[in-house]
This record gives C-alpha cells, structure tokens and sequence, in this order.
C-alpha cells in the first residue's frame, strides 16, 4: 500500500499590499512543447490547426526525425502513418 505524502499548508498574504501570486506546479500531461519547435513552409494552415489543437499529445521530438527542431509536412505525414492519432483528419 502507498503512503500518501503530507504537505504543510502555505500560509498566504493578508495584507493588500502583499503579493497575492499563488504558485502553481507544470503541466503533468504536457508530453511536447510547441514553443522549441517550428514548422517549415510546406505545414498547410489546416495541419497546423490540429497541431495546435492536440499539442498536449504528440511528443513533437519524436517527430522530428533529423533533430534540427524544425517540423517538415513530411516528417509530420511520417509519423501520422507511425502513430496513426486519433485526432488525425488527414
């Protein structure tokens, strides 16, 4: 059986003046990230759209076949047909 790990609370700022941020942890699903990569000329606005919209699941390193953080449409169509995604409208 697992443990549970107890915190002790964080005590935040009464005080108007005080600064009211509470920290908040990363993403725990986030597998890419969108901002180290760009994408060549040849990646069609409507792929792009669906890049965008299900970054949270692709693992954009593994896409990138040459490692040069540069997406080509054809690095993207070969790992589509590798990992056929669900999301895929293609």
């Amino acid at each position: 059986m697992v443990k549970k790990v107890y915190y002790k609370p964080t005590i935040l700022p009464l005080q108007p003046e005080d600064d009211p941020t509470i920290p908040i942890g990363g993403s725990q699903g986030t597998i890419g990230d969108i901002d180290m990569f760009s994408f060549a000329d040849d990646i069609t606005p409507d792929i792009m759209l669906q890049i965008q919209l299900y970054a949270d699941d692709i693992d954009f390193a593994d896409m990138d076949a040459d490692n040069d953080l540069v997406i080509t449409k054809q690095e993207f169509m070969n790992w589509v047909n590798e990992n056929d995604p669900w999301w895929w409208e293609g």
